[in-house]
């Protein structure tokens, strides 16, 4: 009787991990937020936080890059970046822009995407404009009548504003949520040291506890 030999073959399971760019927040407001807030318009020499997700990207010599361009995908100087030094996590790129563009794409990509088109290396979002720098009239009317005071550790109020408000730290991650209705401060005591952005409905403020 001959001897039968079965040879069992384990198929092993390989996974890569996805690539991903995507913008988590600009402001410390979602996407959809600030397009809304700002209706697609960014102001010449206004900073701007995105933080970017980066999942599963390269590590050696690759940039996250964040630009503004023109509907005709002509490069402007409207260019932050920022090393990419570990495999995934997210990270705070600042764009400030300088020249005026309208009806341009954001695009946040890798310097080491090859694929342009909206991939695992690109974002692209259309119908931005950059319009000039905000007089003081404009940016006084839209400011968030707030401060951070470091001896009451809070935000101070100082005009009546309504609606829910949110805080968050630089990874875009919300810290603290409250109602901002009739208050005269909201206390930030229990927050680490660092940057953090407040949203409302009248503003965002940028402070450093």
């Amino acid at each position: 009787m001959k001897k039968i030999t079965l040879l069992l073959f384990l198929a092993t399971s390989f996974t890569f991990a996805q690539r991903i760019v995507e913008i988590v927040t600009i402001n410390g407001e979602s996407l959809n937020d600030f397009i809304t807030n700002t209706s697609n318009t960014l102001n010449i020499g206004t900073d701007y936080d995105f933080v970017i997700d980066f999942s599963g990207q390269e590590t050696s010599d690759n940039d996250l890059i964040i630009k503004v361009l023109t509907a005709g995908f002509g490069d402007t100087a409207n260019i932050a970046s920022v090393p990419i030094t570990t495999a995934s996590g997210q990270l705070t790129v600042t764009l400030t822009p300088s020249a005026e563009v309208s009806g341009g794409i954001i695009q946040v990509r890798t310097t080491t995407s090859v694929n342009f088109a909206n991939s695992g290396d690109n974002v692209f979002d259309y119908g931005w404009n950059v319009d000039p720098a905000l007089s003081t009239e404009d940016f006084n009317k839209n400011k968030l009548q707030a401060f951070y005071s470091t001896s009451r550790d809070a935000i101070v109020v100082k005009d009546r504003m309504d609606g829910g408000y949110s805080i968050y730290n630089l990874l875009g991650q919300s810290v603290l949520e409250g109602d901002i209705a009739n208050a005269e401060e909201i206390n930030v005591g229990n927050l680490k040291s660092g940057l953090y952005i407040l949203s409302t409905k009248q503003g965002t403020l940028k402070f450093i506890k």
